[in-house]
């Protein structure tokens, strides 16, 4: 598989740079619609908001609503193992599995998370190596120069 990359959705395009490979994929979205975008945007604020340290949603995260979500937890003993929200007005589910941390805020750690559109039988699923909270340097959201990178014109991931 390929390793750690950087990547960008704007309106029906998408950026992808492979940072060891130093090779990059930019183009079109063909088969998704603003609509689409906008659904699974939804569920891209609802991981931000987790990775910011709000399992409970509690605060407006921007696209759409705490309240357009209804919560279930999986809990073992007295630590919450699974968090799931599913979508009350579309078909998409974001599920985040979950290490518990008794030092410092969140107080948990996301191992991995995912959006699933059952309607359309798709899923993006995100391993968490590592998860700090607190400020980000600009640098590590920058997005490298790829003057003298490998353009690839398909992206295959194990």
């Amino acid at each position: 598989g390929k390793g750690s990359f950087k990547g960008v959705i704007r309106d029906s395009t998408i950026a992808v740079y492979l940072l060891k490979e130093r090779e990059y994929f930019e183009g079109l979205i063909p088969d998704l619609s603003t609509a689409d975008l906008a659904r699974y945007g939804s569920g891209i604020a609802l991981i931000s908001s987790l990775l910011a340290g709000d399992l409970l949603l509690q605060s407006d995260f921007g696209a759409g609503s705490s309240t357009d979500w209804r919560r279930e937890f999986t809990i073992r003993g007295s630590r919450i193992k699974k968090a799931t929200y599913k979508n009350r007005s579309d078909s998409i589910v974001v599920e985040a599995d979950l290490g518990m941390r008794q030092d410092s805020f969140p107080y948990f750690q996301i191992k991995q998370c995912s959006i699933t559109d059952f309607s359309e039988n798709a899923r993006v699923k995100l391993k968490l190596i590592e998860q700090r909270c607190g400020d980000v340097p600009s640098a590590k959201l920058a997005m490298p120069n790829v003057t003298d990178w490998k353009r690839i014109d398909r992206l295959e991931f194990d």
